[in-house]
């Protein structure tokens, strides 16, 4: 998990009861940058014991639901973006340098 939260998430997850399923939390609170910059998503890579290490674009993906945050800090980090949308798409300028990222 990569969030823009603090110390909280844990126990949230815990007392959702899906904890379990992730190996990891890597919040801003904790790193000291938040989404969309390339460090927080850098920090995720390496606590997943990836370091340093040449990956193919395909081998690092990241889901969220804010496109500005998520997918385009995941693109910037060289990631795959899955895009939880909560709304309608977003559009113009920003929406034209997204997809150019995402290529």
């Amino acid at each position: 998990v990569i969030s823009n939260w603090d110390e909280r998430l844990d126990r949230v997850l815990r007392d959702l009861g899906v904890r379990h399923h992730f190996e990891f939390i890597v919040t801003s609170a904790e790193v000291g940058w938040e989404k969309p910059g390339r460090k927080i998503f850098r920090c995720a890579k390496e606590r997943a014991g990836l370091g340093e290490e040449r990956l193919l674009r395909e081998d690092l993906v990241h889901v969220g639901d804010s496109f500005s945050k998520d997918v385009c800090g995941a693109a910037e980090a060289g990631w795959r973006a899955v895009w939880l949308a909560d709304g309608p798409e977003p559009h113009g300028a920003h929406m034209t340098e997204a997809f150019e990222l995402l290529r």
